[in-house]
């Protein structure tokens, strides 16, 4: 997804609240599915492929949307649902992996995560950011960022319901993902979607396209962000320069495919100098991510780096990076990671 104008700033910068002139009336995931089925439409009696790239505004919190299609960029906890699906999940009550309801509970061996938490939760910090914080994730917050998702179930539904009226649904390839995860209480975080643990990392990456892949695979190996852009290039028939960082996942999808592309991990990192939130400000960080360990290492502060093993801990409630048994393990992760970002400079 696209980052709205001023989004990953400074909230306190963002005093003025901006508004788009609208030159329709309708609900702004409407009004972009909309455009989308008319792109589509124009292509029906071409012979030439076509890319069509579709990024929603939803589910951004900051994205205060209104059925007269114009939206405010303003920070918040307000998940505005079209009309239509307001209340549709007023009475459901969404499970969670877990719930910290203390700065101490949310840290488990993060030092780092416990520090950020005593700084959101800082009397000053509530002072000056109130419901922006929604510490935990409110059960509201959740209801209704799911009311507001529908629409956009709605809007791919249509635009599946027009390539099957039109004969070219299972001629396309349907590729759906997001740019990050997000908090529902683990670790005590709620709006701090960029920070290195799973429920941020890992996204959604579902693949249509029936002339190549076997529906109802599931596939567990390791894919990275960097590997879209070559198996798109992949699946369009056009050439993967040498500039194109990642690799194509085609082949884990293949039929009967040998899954000869294998990552044995994947480099997360972040940077916090576009300041997202002030309690976060030092949390500039480079991670390794195995099939079974996750290394974190934070920039500003190296003494405070995190190992876990997903397998036994998959919820990262325990840091074992001083256990001496890992001294080797982090060792060669240390030096993978270094590997990774030489890697990604050097294209």
């Amino acid at each position: 997804m696209g980052e709205l104008p001023g989004a990953g700033q400074d909230p306190r910068s963002r005093v003025v609240r901006r508004r788009a002139a609208a030159e329709e009336a309708g609900y702004v995931t409407d009004l972009l599915t909309d455009r989308a089925l008319g792109f589509i439409r124009r292509q029906r009696n071409s012979r030439r492929p076509y890319f069509l790239y579709l990024a929603h505004k939803a589910v951004h919190p900051d994205a205060i949307q209104h059925n007269d299609g114009s939206f405010d960029v303003a920070y918040g906890t307000h998940y505005i649902a079209a009309e239509r699906h307001r209340g549709r999940y007023s009475n459901e009550i969404f499970p969670r992996s877990q719930i910290a309801k203390t700065a101490e509970q949310g840290a488990f061996g993060s030092v780092m995560v416990q520090r950020f938490l005593a700084r959101k939760n800082a009397e000053s910090t509530v002072r000056e950011f109130g419901d922006i914080l929604d510490p935990g994730m409110a059960e509201q917050s959740i209801r209704d960022r799911a009311e507001m998702i529908l629409s956009v179930d709605e809007g791919l539904g249509a635009i599946l319901s027009e390539l099957e009226e039109s004969g070219r649904l299972d001629g396309t390839a349907i590729v759906l993902t997001s740019d990050n995860g997000f908090f529902f209480g683990e670790h005590g975080l709620s709006v701090e979607r960029r920070l290195p643990y799973e429920e941020s990392i890992r996204n959604p990456l579902l693949v249509r396209f029936p002339r190549a892949i076997s529906g109802g695979m599931r596939v567990d190996e390791l894919v990275s962000s960097i590997d879209i852009a070559p198996s798109i290039l992949e699946l369009a028939g056009a050439n993967i320069g040498g500039q194109i960082q990642g690799a194509s996942f085609l082949p884990l999808l293949a039929h009967g495919g040998a899954r000869r592309v294998r990552r044995s991990s994947v480099l997360i990192e972040n940077y916090s100098d576009d300041r997202p939130f002030p309690w976060v400000l030092d949390a500039d960080y480079r991670a390794i991510r195995t099939d079974r360990h996750k290394l974190i290492h934070w920039i500003q502060h190296p003494e405070f780096d995190e190992l876990y093993d997903l397998t036994t801990d998959p919820r990262e409630e325990r840091n074992v990076i001083k256990e001496p048994a890992n001294h080797g393990l982090v060792e060669r992760l240390r030096s993978d990671l270094g590997n990774l970002v030489q890697h990604s400079i050097s294209l």
